[in-house]
């Protein structure tokens, strides 16, 4: 194997109403990797609404024009879905070698050729910012990963069940370990830069957050909350939570003051159906069909005076962000329990773009 190859690298980010960031990193990034000569750069405009379309024209033509960043925009998206949006940014990348990198990440002065040195040591491996065991990594990079492409397509990319934020990282690296592929854990301060931001920034624009009618807790002792979320499509989710950062303390206080995901843990697993308001109570349906609500044997009521109301956004904020990540746990935890390298079915990333402003659709 020639360790000095130069291999087709493309950086691949998705933005959906991050011009903000965008502002700040892409120009950077481009900057950062200007002596590599084989790199593409993907950015996914997801359906943004805040003029990111007429900042790309204004600003990047230059890059456009030269082919070194490619615009994509898919304008259905009405929320913010990870793992679809990451796996169409993929899919419509060129070259052998993909790097993700968040749209509030920098990539760091030459971190193509430093992707491009560890896959001419070893093209069986993936670079990650993910370690086993515990993280050592600030939460804004662990989204940070570069795998060949051709690996990407065997393991169907992203599990797409997992659309809102959290673990979904954590479960494509699993899968590529199943695959046979070699872990590199990216270390490296200089590669790991990124543009801090609050737990609204993290939620926004995100599926569950968009679709969420109200959120509900019932603290049921120091370290276990029932949380009742109730979303627009009169759909719920319930279950109980638990922050085993304070199993052994004896205050409700010190409960849920953090919202480092992994280390809340769900009580047994998530009730799922569908809701309809009655006075002061929610009457549930656990088998999701509206059409039973009349049948007394499926239905349940959930009393709303044993539950309290969130309305403060920071409080809701790390609630939607814990259980966002708690429903994709779930799902990691099923696929390693399965075994399942691939979890799409085939079908994974699809959608109507446009590629550079062009009117002539583009279907992946």
């Amino acid at each position: 194997m020639d360790k000095t190859e130069e291999r087709s690298i493309s950086i691949c980010t998705v933005s959906m109403n991050r011009l903000y960031h965008l502002r700040e990193t892409l120009p950077r990034n481009i900057d950062d990797n200007a002596g590599y000569k084989r790199l593409q750069l993907v950015l996914l405009d997801y359906n943004s609404n805040d003029q990111l379309e007429d900042w790309v024209r204004t600003h990047l033509h230059n890059h456009l024009d030269s082919g070194r960043l490619v615009y994509y925009k898919y304008p259905h998206a009405k929320a913010f879905d990870m793992a679809h949006s990451k796996n169409m940014a993929i899919k419509l990348a060129d070259n052998e070698i993909i790097c993700l990198v968040d749209a509030d990440n920098y990539t760091g002065p030459g971190y193509a050729k430093y992707v491009n040195s560890v896959f001419n040591k070893n093209q069986e491996s993936f670079i990650t910012s993910i370690a086993k065991g515990k993280s050592i990594n600030p939460v804004d990079v662990l989204g940070r990963v570069a795998l060949r492409k051709s690996d990407f397509m065997a393991i169907e990319g992203f599990d797409e069940y997992m659309s809102n934020y959290g673990h979904d990282d954590f479960d494509l690296c699993s899968r590529l370990e199943l695959l046979g592929r070699k872990r590199v854990v990216l270390r490296d301060s200089k590669y790991l830069m990124a543009i801090t931001h609050t737990d609204e920034e993290r939620t926004s624009n995100h599926k569950l957050a968009s679709n969420l009618a109200h959120l509900y807790i019932s603290h049921v002792s120091y370290c276990r909350t029932k949380v009742l979320c109730l979303f627009k499509d009169n759909t719920y989710k319930h279950g109980t939570i638990v922050d085993n950062r304070y199993t052994r303390s004896q205050s409700v206080s010190t409960a849920f003051r953090g919202a480092i995901t992994r280390e809340f843990s769900l009580e047994n697993s998530w009730e799922s159906g569908a809701w309809m308001a009655v006075d002061n109570a929610i009457t549930i349906n656990p088998d999701n069909e509206s059409d039973k609500f009349n049948d007394a044997h499926s239905r349940r009521k959930i009393n709303l005076d044993n539950y309290f109301l969130i309305n403060d956004e920071e409080m809701k904020n790390r609630f939607i962000i814990i259980v966002s990540a708690l429903i994709n746990k779930e799902k990691l935890l099923g696929n390693k329990k399965s075994k399942a390298a691939s979890v799409n079915g085939g079908v994974f990333g699809e959608g109507e773009v446009f590629r550079n402003f062009s009117n002539e659709p583009i279907f992946v």
